[in-house]
């Protein structure tokens, strides 16, 4: 016999699908049902899971669903014994598929570590939020940090002259140099983001008006 959905949202409605659905099983395995529509009733108004304590749902199944996970479900505390009132408890029907597929026994202790290991897990989360604590990628570039790069064997390159240019090394070159002007060895360059001119062992380039201009003095030297 089938049933509305409005009519399942009721008390008197789902005990009666609990029932007919207990029924139905018994008949297959050969089992009694000695538990009464009243009695499910009983059980339903109390509203909660005699497991879990969490309230049960009377709202219809979603489409990819057999059954939804806080509706209430009849479970024989025994499975080898029949529906009685002394074995028979309405619990949720998650906690009933996962006792009646492997058992309490073998349950209870899975439950036990998912809940230490599930609290743990957002304590951890939780302190990590309050203290704004957070690991840095590679390039740290989201918190503002600088990524930590390889030793430099020649600093006398491309990009130590370009930032030189712009005048971003001067405070390097010049404890480099050790003297009032920026450079590195032998090699000398004002401390100015433009350089007048530049020296290399006592020849003079003239004045350098640009990054190539000053890349093609020092590499392209005659």
């Amino acid at each position: 016999m089938a049933y509305s959905n409005d009519y399942k949202r009721t008390i008197s409605g789902r005990a009666v699908s609990l029932m007919c659905n207990a029924r139905r099983r018994c008949k297959a395995k050969g089992i009694e049902l000695n538990i009464t529509q009243a009695w499910v009733e009983k059980h339903l108004i109390r509203g909660t899971c005699e497991i879990t304590g969490l309230h049960f749902c009377f709202e219809p199944r979603d489409q990819n669903t057999t059954r939804r996970w806080d509706a209430p479900s009849l479970d024989r505390i025994n499975k080898d014994l029949p529906y009685t009132e002394d074995n028979t408890r309405v619990i949720l029907w998650a906690v009933n598929c996962a006792l009646a597929e492997y058992g309490t026994k073998t349950m209870l202790p899975i439950l036990k570590a998912m809940v230490k290991g599930i609290e743990s897990a957002q304590k951890i989360a939780a302190t990590s939020v309050s203290t704004g604590t957070h690991q840095q990628g590679d390039t740290g570039q989201e918190h503002g940090a600088i990524p930590t790069a390889g030793t430099r064997e020649d600093y006398y390159d491309l990009d130590h002259y370009q930032r030189t240019v712009r005048g971003e090394d001067a405070d390097y070159s010049a404890k480099k140099s050790g003297g009032d002007s920026v450079g590195y060895g032998s090699k000398e360059v004002g401390t100015s983001s433009q350089p007048e001119s530049i020296q290399d062992n006592g020849v003079s380039y003239g004045k350098i008006v640009s990054y190539e201009e000053l890349c093609r003095h020092i590499f392209d030297k005659p």
